[in-house]
């Protein structure tokens, strides 16, 4: 997962993972970025790492369990 953060400083960015989500906190010098965004799949929070550049906070972690679809054909 890929969240724009642009003005911040790398140790000013605060992430918590859950299973089902994750939660940002990023302070820059005149403002705020808040938010908690839900996952569509079970992850394992543990897993989980995140890099920043460039104001693009990258955020990486393993499913819980494999995701299998049933492929639904397009007319």
């Amino acid at each position: 997962m890929t969240v724009e953060v642009p003005g911040v400083k790398k140790s000013d960015i605060h992430l918590e993972m859950t299973e089902q989500g994750f939660c940002l906190n990023a302070e820059g010098e005149k403002f705020k970025y808040s938010g908690c965004w839900s996952l569509a799949h079970r992850v394992k929070p543990e897993t989980a790492s995140a890099g920043f550049s460039d104001g693009l906070l990258r955020i990486t972690v393993e499913l819980a369990e494999g995701v299998k679809g049933l492929e639904v054909p397009v007319d």
